[in-house]
């Protein structure tokens, strides 16, 4: 089974604590972009070609929050998480983390995510 989400709030952890406790493995995949301005651009695009809209403040309310809930909750709660940027052609992986063991493979763009968590 497989499911996109937008992590923005913890409503989801619930579930992956219970798809846990049932013997399910959670993986999480977690396409990231370097900034709310490019995320925004992004939405406006989508919108363009008839996809749906997000408002501006909404975007600006849940970049940084979604950033911060995979940091502090949901890298965690997952079996399995990988972090890409997914700014270009090609989405590179960020840090790649095992319950509570991170393995950090880019440090600039990791940095850069974390410093975005708590804009």
């Amino acid at each position: 089974m497989s499911t996109c989400w937008i992590i923005a709030g913890r409503t989801y952890l619930k579930l992956i604590d219970r798809l846990r406790s049932d013997g399910w493995h959670t993986v999480l995949f977690y396409l990231a972009l370097p900034s709310v301005e490019l995320s925004k651009m992004r939405v406006a695009e989508r919108v363009t070609n008839g996809g749906h809209n997000i408002p501006v403040s909404d975007i600006e309310r849940r970049f940084p929050r979604s950033l911060r809930n995979l940091f502090e909750e949901y890298s965690y709660r997952a079996d399995h998480c990988l972090c890409f940027m997914n700014d270009g052609s090609t989405p590179i992986l960020v840090f790649e983390q095992k319950r509570t063991s991170r393995n950090v493979l880019h440090k600039e763009y990791y940095q850069m995510l974390l410093k975005e968590s708590y804009s």
